[in-house]
Order: structure tokens, then C-alpha cells, then sequence
């Protein structure tokens, strides 16, 4: 009996053994079956409903998940409605993260923006598709200054820069990547056109 048992053991331990080594084999399957798994538990509990994949490339982000939170500050990633009548955007959704936050101080210098004198990015005069934009400047464009904030400032050296101070209920927000279209051309976005706040995942 006492042979038996051992028999049956050591067999247990060959079969482990065996289901181990074909793990070490197919890794790169088992971890694809393991996110699966994952990810079918996630839309079994309703957390894929909160899931938000960034399809854009203006971000080093692209998985995301909803947060309930309503308090918006700067490093947040937010997505926001576009305005349906904006030739680059069209009133698709967007994945940006919040560089200016109300009560903020937005430098425009040029074509290079800062948010309390930390570098945001420089606008460009044509997308990647060739497409020509002009840059968000309240100073040279005082149609675009629609709340009255800007002011024109001149620096030490004698340079003029454009300066708002971010009011209340509203952002400034860009992408990572250097042709990300965003505050740099459309300028702040109201919170009303904020769905929700995001956090990254990957």
C-alpha cells in the first residue's frame, strides 16, 4: 500500500512537472490566456464598462479607466468632447491631460507654451497631414479671446509674451506627443465639455 501511495506521488509529480515545463514552453501564451482571464473577470465585475483604450497617438497612454472624481488638477488625464464644428477635431472625444489648471498662469511665447514658466510644448502651423492650423493666441488673435483674460507682457529682455491667468471651470490640456492637437490650437476647454477624469494603466 505503502508502495502504492508512493507510486501514485511520484506520478502527481511527474504530471506537475510536466504542466510546469510546458508553462516555462508556451509563456507567451499562457500570459495572453492569463489577460484574458483578466479582462473577462473585468467585464464580468463591470469594470470594462469604465475602460477607455486611447486610440490616438498624442499620448504616452493608451489604457485607461474612468474615475469617478470629479476634482481636476494638473497631471490629471481627462477625456474631452471637441467641438463639433472644429475642422481637426470634429467632435470627436479626446484623451488629454490637464498641463493649466485654474489659477494657473499660461505663458505663450512664440509658438512655445508654459504653465507657471514649466514648458507645455511648442504649436506647429500645419498638422502631419499638411493641414494648416493656427496656433491659440488670445494677444494676435483677439477673437480667440473670448473670456477677456489675456494680457500682453513684456519679458526682461525685451521680448512680448502672452499671459492668462486660468480662471475658474476651465483647463488647458495637450498631449505628450509633439503633433498632438490640442489647448495649443483650440484653446481651454470649459469643465462642462470634460466627461470624466481618467487614470492611466498602460
Amino acid at each position: 500500500m505503502l508502495k502504492t501511495l508512493h507510486q501514485k506521488l511520484k506520478q502527481e509529480q511527474k504530471l506537475l512537472m510536466g504542466k510546469i515545463n510546458l508553462f516555462k514552453e508556451n509563456k507567451g501564451r499562457a500570459l495572453f490566456v492569463i489577460v484574458i482571464l483578466v479582462v473577462s473577470a473585468l467585464f464580468g465585475w463591470g469594470i470594462a464598462n469604465s475602460l477607455v483604450i486611447s486610440t490616438g497617438e498624442s499620448l504616452n497612454k493608451t489604457l485607461f479607466i474612468k474615475s469617478f472624481s470629479k476634482e481636476i488638477r494638473e497631471g490629471d488625464y481627462v477625456i474631452i468632447m471637441s467641438d463639433p464644428d472644429d475642422p481637426i477635431a470634429k467632435g470627436r472625444y479626446l484623451t488629454k491631460k490637464v498641463f493649466c489648471a485654474p489659477g494657473s498662469v499660461l505663458k505663450i511665447k512664440g509658438d512655445d507654451y508654459y504653465c507657471n514658466d514649466s514648458f507645455i510644448g511648442a504649436a506647429k502651423h500645419k498638422t502631419k497631414t499638411g493641414e494648416p492650423v493656427t496656433p491659440f493666441n488670445p494677444c494676435m488673435f483677439p477673437s480667440q479671446d473670448k473670456l477677456n483674460l489675456a494680457a500682453k507682457k513684456v519679458d526682461n529682455e525685451g521680448n512680448s509674451y502672452c499671459e492668462i491667468r486660468i480662471p475658474d471651470g476651465y483647463y488647458f490640456v495637450a498631449g505628450t506627443h509633439k503633433d498632438s492637437y490640442d489647448s495649443r490650437y483650440f484653446g481651454l476647454v470649459p469643465f462642462s465639455k470634460i466627461l470624466c477624469k481618467t487614470i492611466p494603466i498602460i
